[in-house]
């Protein structure tokens, strides 16, 4: 299929969802995705933004209690098959800028051993981090819950829990997760004992609001609440500019 035809589809697919959800909204109750705070809309902070690809507008919230940004809801309440579909389309006309440097930047703040076994969690297609760092000895393996194309080194994500990884590390991933207190618990379970994670994202920060792909923003306290949630203690971070990046380690007690 060729790029207008999917153009279109995309297009036909937001304006068909824009519409109900111009119904559904008036009676939206959001619930923080952080710490569960559930209000009326007017109890919660709104940001506007509009969809640089082709989403609309956007409607987000900021927790009264943690302090994240979350929503737009169209988008956190798709049917999940939908929304891989969205990701698969999205794909298929757009490709990521090269987050090479980002992502190893992100590695090394693990301060990872040449012995240990490490994830790039939501590496994409694009990424060629793994293959450098395997170039350096480390032993470096990729997964991507929507990415569908081959990719060197990459493991499926159905039997992932079956692994277990001294690190995992991402890039401009962590921004996507519908359900982030289930993403990070998930990834926690992959961990050794004495493991980290190590997420860079601008997003951090209420940045790049403008796609309707970026569903939460770590803002306020949300980082620590998460952290105090799953038994994770943020031990180390580094910011420069919009690199951000806060390193995770998996706590016993």
């Amino acid at each position: 299929m060729n790029q207008q035809k999917i153009s279109k589809r995309i297009s036909e697919r937001w304006d068909a969802i824009n519409l109900l959800d111009e119904c559904i909204l008036k009676h939206h109750r959001p619930t923080c995705l952080i710490c569960g705070r559930r209000g009326k809309r007017l109890h919660f902070e709104i940001l506007e933004a509009e969809c640089v690809f082709q989403g609309g507008r956007l409607e987000r919230y900021k927790c009264p209690d943690c302090g994240c940004v979350f929503g737009p809801r169209k988008v956190l309440e798709l049917h999940s098959a939908v929304l891989a579909q969205d990701y698969q389309d999205l794909y298929s006309i757009y490709s990521e800028a090269d987050s090479t440097e980002s992502e190893i930047r992100a590695f090394r703040l693990m301060e990872p051993r040449k012995g240990g076994v490490y994830l790039n969690y939501g590496s994409g297609g694009w990424s060629r981090s793994v293959a450098m760092l395997q170039e350096e000895g480390f032993r470096v393996f990729a997964c991507d819950p929507f990415y569908k194309g081959s990719h060197p080194n990459m493991i499926p994500m159905k039997g992932l829990e079956k692994f277990r990884f001294d690190g995992i590390y991402s890039n401009n991933v962590i921004e996507h997760f519908v359900t982030p207190v289930s993403e990070f618990a998930f990834m926690r379970s992959l961990l050794k004992r004495g493991g980290v994670m190590s997420h860079a994202s601008p997003c951090y920060d209420y940045l790049y609001e403008f796609t309707r792909f970026h569903v939460i923003f770590y803002t306020g306290r949300s980082v620590e609440t998460l952290a105090r949630k799953l038994r994770l203690r943020v031990e180390n971070r580094e910011r420069d500019g919009e690199f951000i990046c806060k390193l995770f380690k998996k706590s016993w007690w």
